[in-house]
């Protein structure tokens, strides 16, 4: 079962858990759950289980033997600057569709949202990168003091 000092039937659960994630945004995405809907529960329990499972398994697998910088520069650089980059693409796509379709632009609208969901409302998907970075951090300095 191990392979490369990995073990396969975690990494087959995580694939699983990437496929369900697909599969639930695109049943948002083509309406077949949705927040207006009776599917609520249905909704709620599904978020609710992966990623619930996706930080179990981020905390399960967890393990730096680097330190403290150069973690923390790892995870800036593999989390955080994706984050801070496509955040600025949905900007600029965010504010040429207001202004191509309404001939004006809310500079500060996208950014309502970021408080509340931890990203800008012109890409919300995009919570994940600054929450599984926040986590990671966490669980480094967790360990790190053990």
């Amino acid at each position: 079962m191990m392979q490369n000092n990995r073990i396969q039937y975690l990494d087959l659960i995580r694939g699983g858990l990437i496929l369900y994630v697909v599969f639930y945004h695109m049943s948002m995405q083509f309406g077949l759950i949705s927040y207006e809907s009776g599917n609520r529960a249905l909704l709620f329990s599904i978020m609710s289980f992966f990623m619930t499972s996706f930080y179990f398994f981020s905390g399960f697998l967890f393990s730096s033997k680097r330190s403290a910088s150069d973690f923390v520069y790892n995870k800036v650089r593999k989390l955080l600057f994706p984050y801070v980059f496509w955040s600025v693409i949905s900007l600029i796509v965010y504010y040429a569709n207001r202004y191509i379709l309404y001939e004006t632009i809310d500079f500060l609208a996208p950014f309502y949202s970021l408080v509340s969901t931890g990203a800008l409302a012109s890409n919300t998907p995009l919570w994940f990168f600054f929450s599984l970075f926040s986590v990671s951090i966490i669980y480094y300095f967790t360990r790190w003091r053990n």
